[in-house]
C-alpha cells in the first residue's frame, strides 16, 4: 500500500539518490543550508514533504521535452502499475489555452498544486522564448584553437612563399604590363592624314620617268639609234664567246651525265636595269 508519511520519514532521515545538499558557506551570510531535489518530476526543485514527488500519492507537474510542454499527473489508482503511473497531456503553445487545459485536468485538485503548475508553465514558457531568440540571433560558436598546429602551418606558409618567389614574379609581371601599356593613342584624324600622304607618295611619278616624258621626239630617235648599235655590238661579242665555249661544253657532256638546264629567272629584271642605265646616260649626255 501507498503510505506517504512512511516514505517521507525514510527519505528525509535516510538516503535519497535525488537529494542534493548545499554547503553552509554557500549563499547569504547566516542562511541555513537547504536541500535540493534532482528528480525531473519535482515541481519546485526543493526537497521537502510538500514538493517531494515520491512521498505524495497525488501529484502534478509540468515538464519540457523537445521544446514541447507536457502536464504530468500521478494518482493513487495507478500506483500498482509503475509503467502507467504518470499520465501525460500535451499542452498547446498558446499560453491561455494551456492554462485552461490545466484548470480542466486539475479541477478537483488542491489549489496550491494547481498554482504551482501554472507558475512552472510560465517559467518554462519564458525559457523556450529565450531559446528561440538566441537561435535566431545567431550566437557565435566557440571553437578551440590548437596553437601547435597553427605554428606549424605558419612556418610551412613562410617556406612556401620563399620557394615560390612571389615578389619576383609579381615585379616581372608589373614591368611587362608597364611596357605593353606604353603605346600612344593616335586620334583617327591623324591616322587618316598619314594614309593620304602614303597614297600621294605611291601615285607620284619618279624623277627619271618624268625627265623621259619631257624629252622631244628628236631626242627619242637618237636614243633608239644608239640603242640599236649597242645591241648589234653585244650580239657579235656574244657569238664569239659561244664559239669558244662550244668545245669545252662538248667534253663535259661526254664525261658527265646530262643535267636539266636551269632557266634564268631574272632576265627581265636585268633588262630593265640596263634600260634605266642607258636612259640615265642619254639624259646626262643631253
Amino acid at each position: 500500500m501507498q503510505h506517504d508519511d512512511t516514505i517521507w520519514s525514510v527519505i528525509s532521515q535516510g538516503f535519497c539518490s535525488f537529494k542534493a545538499k548545499l554547503r553552509d558557506d554557500v549563499g547569504h551570510a547566516g542562511a541555513k543550508a537547504e536541500a535540493l531535489c534532482r528528480n525531473p518530476y519535482n515541481i519546485t526543485g526543493l526537497c521537502n514533504r510538500v514538493n517531494c514527488p515520491l512521498a505524495n500519492s497525488q501529484y502534478a507537474t509540468v515538464v519540457e521535452n523537445d521544446n514541447e510542454l507536457y502536464l504530468y499527473m500521478k494518482t493513487v489508482e495507478r500506483a500498482h502499475t509503475p509503467k502507467r503511473l504518470w499520465e501525460k497531456v500535451l499542452l498547446p503553445r498558446n499560453f491561455k489555452k494551456a492554462l485552461e487545459l490545466i484548470n480542466d485536468n486539475l479541477q478537483w485538485w488542491d489549489r496550491k498544486i494547481v498554482m504551482k503548475c501554472k507558475h512552472r508553465l510560465l517559467r518554462l514558457k519564458q525559457v523556450l522564448i529565450r531559446k528561440r531568440r538566441l537561435a535566431l540571433r545567431g550566437v557565435p560558436k566557440l571553437v578551440g584553437i590548437k596553437k601547435k598546429e597553427e605554428k606549424q602551418l605558419a612556418k610551412r606558409e613562410a617556406k612556401a612563399e620563399k620557394a615560390a618567389r612571389v615578389e619576383v614574379h609579381t615585379k616581372k609581371m608589373l614591368l611587362a604590363q608597364k611596357q605593353n601599356s606604353n603605346a600612344v593613342d593616335i586620334p583617327d584624324e591623324e591616322l587618316i592624314r598619314i594614309l593620304e600622304e602614303e597614297e600621294e607618295n605611291t601615285n607620284a611619278i619618279p624623277a627619271d620617268l618624268a625627265s623621259i616624258e619631257s624629252l622631244d621626239s628628236d631626242d627619242v630617235e637618237l636614243y633608239t639609234e644608239d640603242e640599236t648599235s649597242d645591241e648589234e655590238s653585244e650580239e657579235q661579242t656574244s657569238d664569239q664567246e659561244d664559239e669558244e665555249e662550244r668545245p669545252q661544253t662538248a667534253k663535259r657532256k661526254a664525261t658527265e651525265t646530262t643535267r636539266p638546264i636551269k632557266k634564268r629567272r631574272y632576265i627581265e629584271i636585268e633588262e630593265e636595269t640596263e634600260m634605266q642605265n642607258r636612259l640615265s646616260k642619254s639624259i646626262m649626255d643631253l
